[in-house]
């Protein structure tokens, strides 16, 4: 699984600008209404981690609007995340 967590530093570090940022971590998790089940970690999963072990610091400096805050809690709250 290195490719996805290589792929995730350079989606959320580099391409996707800090402005969109909360958006596309909330977009992202989208994503388990199409993942079929495999086994293993479920990709909502490694975008959780990715941005609780990775991100945080950019994230808590982030200057955004209440509602995308509330979105962001949500997505972790939603998923029961006690890694942050």
């Amino acid at each position: 699984m290195p490719l996805v967590k290589e792929t995730l530093d350079v989606i959320f570090d580099e391409i996707i600008p800090e402005r969109f940022l909360v958006e596309r971590l909330v977009d992202a998790m989208a994503v388990k209404r199409f993942q079929r089940p495999h086994g293993g970690r479920p990709m909502e999963h490694r975008v959780l981690l990715h941005a609780s072990n990775h991100l945080s610091t950019k994230l808590e400096e982030l200057d955004i609007r209440r509602d995308k805050f509330l979105d962001l809690l949500s997505m972790f709250v939603g998923e029961d995340w006690r890694n942050a």
